[in-house]
């Protein structure tokens, strides 16, 4: 069959086996394939190619057409039936990555073996070319899902590539407003818009993190989780609205000096639910993880606000530190 493979930095197009299916696979004939960035990532920063330089067929984000099937299946779908699967293929050795080896080639070659129990077969009425983005549309729907939102949560997504866009469609389906969402790209920007974003922010123009900070403070009519005594009302009885966050790094990439500003911190951090003290980053310290060469290509900050149980005199504002 014929594949566009990695090979010594270059792609080249060549003829590799078939894939013959194992026990509980499939073989699939490759209908359409998306290019992920981490494709690009391997073919300009891989350092090895895996399996003796064989080549890398790469492509994860496929829609394939289920040709044959191997042993100890259940042949529940017929052949012809289009379908797609997380690149992984489930053995009794162990899970195996599709699409960066030579071995378990991917969507670059003209046939894939997948494993049948992960199989999802594409309903009537979807092209094949939509379909094919449901792997990156998943990674920002399982994003959103993590940042366990709650009503009057403000999220900002910072990067609009097809992962933050698909994070901005997982937002709106959750009913999150305002979402605010920053990118250098006028063209990214307008699809943040068409994908659901109600603030759009250029980040070469203003930070987002303000225009988050702004909308978090002025655009939420839930007062949030109520905690003993902190943080007080004003004297007036207002509730004083303070920030706190649940950052997701989704996806990274080396630095470079277009590389986003790192996320505010708050000072002094006020005591927090458990849910947010519980998730991988805590208010008050460093919105990442990240830290040498790498730093983000996509973050979705989540900020609620804090409400206090008891009235009380009003304490100077949280300083905003980059």
């Amino acid at each position: 069959m014929r594949a566009a493979m990695l090979r010594n930095k270059r792609m080249e197009v060549g003829d590799i086996p078939v894939p013959e299916p194992g026990p509980g696979e499939v073989l699939v004939k490759t209908l359409a394939c998306g290019i992920c960035g981490s494709d690009l990532h391997v073919f300009h920063r891989a350092q090895q190619e895996p399996n003796g330089g064989g080549g890398i067929v790469m492509g994860h984000e496929f829609v394939g057409e289920i040709v044959d099937y191997g042993p100890e299946t259940r042949r529940h779908l017929k052949p012809g039936t289009r379908v797609n699967s997380i690149p992984i293929l489930g053995r009794k050795s162990g899970a195996e990555f599709i699409g960066y080896s030579d071995i378990n080639p991917g969507g670059y070659a003209e046939f894939m073996r997948l494993t049948e129990d992960h199989l999802l077969e594409i309903p009537n009425g979807l092209s094949t070319e939509h379909a094919a983005l449901t792997e990156p549309m998943a990674v920002g729907w399982h994003a959103v899902n993590k940042a366990r939102l709650r009503p009057g949560d403000v999220p900002l997504v910072i990067g609009c590539g097809a992962i933050g866009l698909a994070v901005i469609a997982g937002l709106k389906i959750k009913g999150a407003h305002p979402i605010v969402a920053a990118s250098r790209s006028a063209r990214r920007r307008e699809l943040a818009l068409a994908m659901g974003a109600d603030l759009v922010v250029d980040p070469t123009e203003r930070s987002p993190y303000e225009a988050w900070r702004e909308q978090a403070q002025t655009g939420l009519p839930d007062p949030g989780p109520t905690l003993p005594g902190w943080p007080p009302s004003t004297p007036n009885g207002a509730t004083t609205r303070w920030l706190a966050s649940i950052t997701a790094v989704i996806g990274a990439r080396k630095r470079t000096r277009r590389s986003p500003p790192s996320p505010p911190r708050l000072r002094p951090a006020p005591p927090v639910p458990r849910r947010i003290r519980n998730a991988s980053t805590r208010t008050g310290k460093r919105h990442s993880r990240t830290s040498g060469s790498v730093s983000r290509e996509l973050v979705m900050c989540v900020c609620t606000t804090l409400a206090p149980s008891k009235p009380g005199p009003a304490p100077a504002p949280p300083a905003i530190v980059s």
